[in-house]
């Protein structure tokens, strides 16, 4: 097992995709024999699209001053924009994605990266001690997930720099709970039988609880896969245009008065060497 694993045993299956001991098999099929975390490197023997095919997302464990952290990348290849090429300037913004690390029992998104806000650094309570290590932050849950939720309210507050701290923290109501799944999904072009996986799903809201909270983006964690979808949803009526996002467990509405605004869904897996963008954000 490589060294920066052996000190985040908890979440790792979770937010870091495997590497099987046949390079181009899927963690989910029974080819797969032996796993390994896959490492930040120039290419992946897989990747994960969503399922229109024009956004990749991979999670691969990496190192940031001396810890080990995952990144969760977005790699778009629409239009202008390349896949295997950080396409993040002006006119061909959109590439980034989530640094996550790990804050005791907690696992938090550390830092995120987008076209439109650029690098966004998620502080929490503790900042001044500590960068990068304070309590809170943007939470994703923590190593007791089990099947009944779980829940706090976080503490965070964005900032531009991993070294400079806010001066108030916003709350931000976040649950939890982990479960077995079934995912559909596509092996290339070609629809694949429904795989089940092990799964975290965490919700994270805009204030002290559900009822007063005016926004909600879900997050949907694989054993052995990483991320595999995120949604956004709001309160209020109106229609939204989305990717395709089928119905998967966990992906109700939290109230009658909630509309779905976003989605993003990636398992549709292409096999064979594929090249991965830097990302210099989160070096």
């Amino acid at each position: 097992m490589p060294v920066l694993a052996q000190g985040w045993q908890g979440a790792l299956p979770f937010v870091v995709q495997s590497i099987c001991t046949e390079p181009t098999a899927l963690p989910f099929e029974a080819g797969c024999g032996a796993r390994r975390p896959a490492l930040a490197a120039a290419s992946l023997p897989w990747r994960k699209f969503d399922w229109s095919g024009t956004q990749a997302s991979d999670a691969v464990l990496a190192a940031r001053r001396g810890q080990p952290v995952a990144r969760q990348n977005f790699d778009f290849g629409d239009g202008p924009r390349r896949f295997g090429v950080l396409d993040n300037q002006p006119g061909r913004s959109g590439d980034g994605g989530d640094l996550i690390g790990q804050r005791g029992a907690d696992t938090a998104i550390m830092m995120t990266e987008d076209g439109t806000g650029g690098v966004q650094w998620f502080q929490g309570p503790g900042c001044e001690e500590e960068p990068e290590g304070g309590l809170g932050g943007w939470l994703l849950f923590d190593d007791q997930a089990g099947p009944q939720w779980r829940a706090r309210v976080a503490r965070l507050r964005i900032t531009r720099a991993s070294a400079r701290c806010p001066l108030r923290y916003v709350p931000a109501y976040t649950r939890w709970r982990r479960l077995a799944i079934v995912y559909p999904w596509w092996d290339g072009d070609r629809a694949g039988a429904p795989f089940t996986a092990e799964s975290i799903i965490s919700e994270h809201y805009d204030g002290w609880d559900i009822v007063r909270a005016r926004h909600l983006e879900r997050f949907w964690f694989a054993r052995d896969l990483g991320k595999l979808r995120w949604e956004r949803w709001e309160r209020g009526a109106g229609e939204t245009s989305l990717p395709a996002c089928p119905a998967i467990t966990g992906a109700d509405a939290p109230g009658p008065d909630w509309r779905l605004a976003d989605c993003r869904f990636w398992t549709r897996f292409r096999r064979g060497d594929q090249a991965i963008p830097p990302w210099p954000a989160a070096e």
